[in-house]
This record gives C-alpha cells, structure tokens and sequence, in this order.
C-alpha cells in the first residue's frame, strides 16, 4: 500500500497549487518511512514543522492512526 500511496502522491509533486503539492510531498515522506507509522518521525514532523499549511491535514492523518 505504501507504495501505491507514494506513486499517487508523487503524480502531483509538480502541482500548480502549492498546498496540494506540500501534502503530496508530505504523504511522500510518510510513504517512503513505511505508512502511518511513519508519522512521528524526525523528517516528517520536521517538514510539517516548516510547512504550516500541511498541519490539518497532517492533523487529519493522526487521528486516523488512532483509529487504527
């Protein structure tokens, strides 16, 4: 799944829309880490840390683990 997650995400890197593309980056950080559990590490926390506008959905990507 993680990689289908990170093929996904990296059709829209080069997006137009800057935010669409900081997720798609961000969801390529936590694909490429190996899934959700991916979430807390250094270098994703770190690029969420230094894109603000990523954080609902970061957010958003959270609480689904706790679902888990």
């Amino acid at each position: 799944h993680n990689a289908k997650a990170e093929q996904f995400a990296g059709t829209v890197l080069n997006n137009p829309n800057a935010h669409t593309a900081q997720v798609a980056k961000m969801l390529t950080l936590i694909a490429k880490d190996g899934g959700l559990s991916a979430l807390s590490a250094a270098n994703v926390r770190q690029y969420v840390s230094s894109h603000p506008s990523v954080g609902s959905s970061y957010q958003l990507l959270l609480n689904l683990q706790n679902l888990t």
